[in-house]
């Protein structure tokens, strides 16, 4: 499928998945946490191979956002706990064996060091 993520800032705060083929929208949904606080997203992407869901980083935010099969989008935090502080600055997915693309890294402004994570918000300590 032909999908299109973007990311809309003040005032609106959304992220939006555009159905390139059928020229409409798939999914759209408020960039708030689950206390409603605004997150604040500076990069946005679909992991290779898996267009079920996008990842967003920013100020304290690495993200997956689920979409869901009837439009819905549900959010999960990928920080560990003692990560929560941080900013975000990019992130990226690395390729595995086979289809198995499940590993991300990203990376802080103020440490120049990189973080593994898996989609189960688990550090990896490759």
């Amino acid at each position: 499928s032909k999908l299109l993520v973007a990311v809309a800032d003040d005032p609106d705060l959304t992220i939006v998945v555009w159905h390139w083929e059928k020229d409409k929208i798939s999914h759209q949904c408020q960039l708030l946490n689950m206390s409603k606080e605004k997150v604040d997203v500076t990069r946005v992407c679909f992991p290779p191979n898996d267009k079920t869901c996008v990842t967003t980083s920013g100020h304290m935010s690495l993200k997956m956002w689920s979409l869901n099969p009837d439009g819905g989008v549900s959010q999960k935090n990928l920080l560990p706990p003692n990560k929560g502080q941080e900013n975000f600055v990019d992130h990226a997915w690395m390729s595995g064996r086979g289809d198995a693309i499940r590993r991300m890294v990203a990376v802080t402004d103020g440490v120049s060091r990189d973080h593994g994570l898996n989609l189960d918000g688990k550090e990896d300590s490759r």
